[in-house]
């Protein structure tokens, strides 16, 4: 009883003690209340023991509130069953908007089948993708979104985070514009060199054709000039020549004429035979002096004496006159008609008679020669076409020189007389190349003025 008895200072310190413990359990409690309490240690027979507060998890809840990136938990099943606030406010949407809400309503109607594919998948492994959501005012927000599965107490949740690509799809669109619009670029100066080269290989392609067309020009041209050249050498030298022969051989034939001319006179119809061959000896003189006067003509050209003059009236003479014209039937194709020419008359009737004449020394029998004229702004163009054989081909290229001829009697004179007249008209006269049989000769003369 002695020990029960307590003064009274041992009882006010015990009071106090009790007090002091009374107010630091109830510090204590009121501390797990607000959450400032993650575990309590409690001392025992088998030790210390840590005991772990529901309201443990509140610091990493407040870290999740502050992520920048979205952060979500989802059922397996898709319902949203919490969304931080970067997560909602990635949507435009209020807490209370997303909570509670299908995790696939959030997916553009193009993504909603592949958001579907993710969560299905996310139930076994961790998986992410990138996906464009609708959000709450409409706008489309293209996200990289990564679901991970965890289990609580037996229930499987996906843990999602959501990582805002609109920065970097920005930046990516801007570095594709960027990238095409400097390919643009790029493609345009390939364009542009390569229009550039083939206008430069055009251009020296095309300076390489003319180079070669004026060194073909310049060679056609000299070598028309040499032939020319030659031409008119040989034709000195034969002029000279024929000078002195016609010269003298003129003189001998005058007396040869003459002496025929007595005979003729002393000669009897009683003796036809002489009177024959007296008359075989004119003709031969009349051939001999006709070449004679072609040698001359070749040997000393005349200067046209130019008159405005009626082709189809030459024509007309010349058949008159000639005495193989009887054996020549002549067509005409005038137009206009009268067609009149600026010529030498003269010359002009030997060039039409010497055509005439080889039209009809190439038949045998009936020779026909067709002679069409026609006019254009510069020129006159007169075509004599004949029934005859043609040309052998390989005298055309020299059928206009002197002493060139395809007869056995011929003299090779006439077309080079034809030629020699013409050009001094500066004019040409040319074999026609055609299919058909004939020879044709086309004559171009300055246009006359008067015509």
């Amino acid at each position: 009883m002695a020990k029960d008895r307590r003064t009274r200072a041992e009882l006010l310190a015990e009071n106090e003690e009790l007090r002091a413990r009374a107010t630091e359990a109830e510090q204590t409690f009121q501390a797990i209340q607000a959450g400032e309490v993650d575990a309590v240690v409690v001392s025992g027979p088998a030790g210390d023991q840590v005991y772990t507060l529901r309201g443990a998890d509140r610091a990493y809840k407040a870290l999740v509130e502050e992520m920048g990136d979205g952060a979500a938990t989802v059922s397996a099943d898709g319902l949203i069953l919490y969304a931080n606030r970067a997560f909602c406010d990635m949507l435009r949407a209020t807490p209370e908007e997303v909570a509670g809400r299908g995790i696939f309503d959030l997916a553009a109607p193009a993504d909603r089948v592949r958001l579907e594919a993710l969560v299905a998948r996310a139930s076994d492994m961790q998986d992410s993708a990138g996906l464009t959501l609708a959000c709450g005012d409409g706008t489309r927000l293209p996200v990289h979104l990564s679901l991970t599965p965890v289990r609580l107490d037996d229930v499987l949740v996906l843990c999602a985070v959501m990582a805002d690509l609109s920065e970097q799809r920005r930046r990516q669109d801007e570095l594709e514009a960027a990238v095409a619009e400097r390919t643009r670029d790029l493609r345009q100066q390939i364009a542009e060199r390569e229009l550039a080269e083939t206008q430069a290989r055009e251009a020296q392609e095309q300076l390489l054709a003319e180079q070669r067309a004026a060194r073909q020009r310049a060679e056609a041209e000299l070598a028309k000039l040499r032939d020319e050249l030659v031409r008119t050498t040989r034709l000195a030298a034969i002029g000279q020549v024929s000078a002195t022969i016609a010269h003298d051989l003129r003189n001998p034939l005058a007396s040869i004429r003459n002496a025929v001319f007595y005979l003729k006179r002393k000669t009897t119809d009683d003796q036809p035979l002489l009177q024959e061959y007296l008359g075989i000896i004119d003709q031969e003189i009349d051939k001999a002096d006709a070449i004679i006067a072609n040698l001359l003509s070749m040997a000393k050209a005349k200067a046209p004496g130019k008159a405005e003059v009626d082709l189809g009236q030459i024509l007309a003479d010349v058949l008159a006159r000639d005495p193989k014209a009887a054996r020549v039937r002549c067509r005409m194709s005038l137009d206009p008609d009268p067609f009149v020419v600026s010529v030498d008359p003269g010359q002009l009737r030997q060039v039409i008679q010497n055509l005439l004449d080889n039209a009809a020394d190439a038949t045998d029998g009936q020779a026909e020669l067709f002679v069409e004229a026609r006019r254009d702004d510069q020129t006159d163009a007169i075509t004599f076409r004949d029934t005859g054989p043609g040309v052998a081909a390989k005298v055309r290229k020299t059928l206009f020189e002197p002493l060139v001829t395809t007869r056995n009697t011929g003299t090779g004179l006439g077309l080079t007389i034809c030629r020699q007249i013409v050009e001094g008209h500066r004019g040409t006269i040319d074999l026609i190349d055609q299919d058909a049989g004939g020879a044709v000769f086309r004559i171009r003369l300055p246009r006359s003025r008067g015509g």
